[in-house]
């Protein structure tokens, strides 16, 4: 009967957290126009000083999907106030755009786009992920080049600092990538022992302003986290006993050496071990108990499996 209540208890918190870290319209299927994406921002309008009107959008529908009907095209918007201009990368995002200090970057000549200042807030996210993935085809003007970047910002909402970013991801290419081909972002926590209240995932055809006319069309945008991990990888590896006071043993079909790593609920990595041999008797200290998720890493590869400290 106690097994069958935890078990239980797991579905709930399965659930309930589950629909906190999800990416919305991650496959640019829902549309409110052709230029705006439900749940993404690709376009703003704002003033410079208060007087000189400036429209830009970015992102706009396009039929040349990975899956589905539709995806996100990004592409560089030409921005006209008075006699000058400046041409701005394809820019979308979970968040919102900082119009203010967008404009203030123009104004002062800077080149790079500081997403730091730029972009703002995010989605429902309440897990760090281990990764987030997209599928994505790169088509940079030719003889010109630019960067292709997205980056992962997990932000926690603090009342006296405002946004802090407490986990991130980036990834960037120069290359171009004529077919759908899926990219891997990789997360690295910053602020330890912190749960992050939003995820802004921001995708640029470049990295600088004045840039070429490039596209970048992305589709079924993924995150994969602990309690996104449903069903878990047919591996060649299982651990004993499970559930577990202090040790497991990892019993596998070859002797080769792997790294392990322990991840709670939330996605916080909380132990790990390099090196390790199958049959070893592998002892962990001070874990609470619950339920984590066991990570075993060899030749770059990675499997998973949960494990339950009683």
């Amino acid at each position: 009967m106690k097994k069958i209540l935890i078990s239980l208890s797991f579905i709930v918190i399965f659930i309930s957290a589950s629909a906190q870290s999800t990416i919305p319209n991650r496959g640019f299927e829902e549309w409110e126009s052709a230029t705006e994406a439900v749940s993404w921002t690709s376009s703003f309008n704002g003033m410079i000083m208060g007087m000189i009107p400036v429209n830009y959008v970015g992102g706009v529908r396009s039929d040349d999907a990975h899956s589905g009907s539709y995806a996100m095209k990004l592409q560089r918007q030409t921005i006209t106030f008075g006699v000058n201009s400046i041409d701005i990368p394809g820019i979308c995002q979970l968040g919102e755009f900082n119009i203010d200090s967008i404009m203030a970057l123009i104004m002062s000549g800077g080149t790079d786009l500081d997403l730091d200042r730029i972009v703002d807030g995010g989605a429902p996210f309440t897990e760090i992920p281990f990764n987030v993935k997209a599928w994505i085809k790169f088509i940079p003007e030719g003889g010109i080049v630019d960067t292709m970047r997205c980056h992962v910002f997990l932000i926690k909402h603090n009342d006296v600092l405002g946004n802090v970013i407490v986990a991130e991801g980036d990834f960037t290419t120069t290359e171009s990538i004529e077919e759908y081909t899926e990219i891997t972002i990789p997360i690295e926590v910053i602020v330890p022992d912190e749960t992050p209240d939003f995820i802004n995932i921001v995708f640029s055809s470049a990295t600088s302003y004045n840039c070429g006319k490039g596209y970048v069309f992305i589709d079924d945008v993924s995150a994969e986290t602990p309690l996104g991990i449903t069903k878990i990888n047919k591996t060649n590896f299982s651990i004993y006993p499970n559930p577990t006071q202090n040790f497991i043993i990892v019993q596998k079909n070859d002797n080769a050496t792997f790294n392990i790593e322990f991840y709670d609920l939330q996605g916080k990595k909380v132990w790990e071990k390099s090196n390790c041999l199958p049959e070893e008797k592998i002892f962990f200290n001070n874990l609470a108990k619950g339920t984590y998720l066991v990570k075993l890493t060899q030749d770059s590869n990675s499997s998973f499996q949960k494990l339950v400290i009683e």
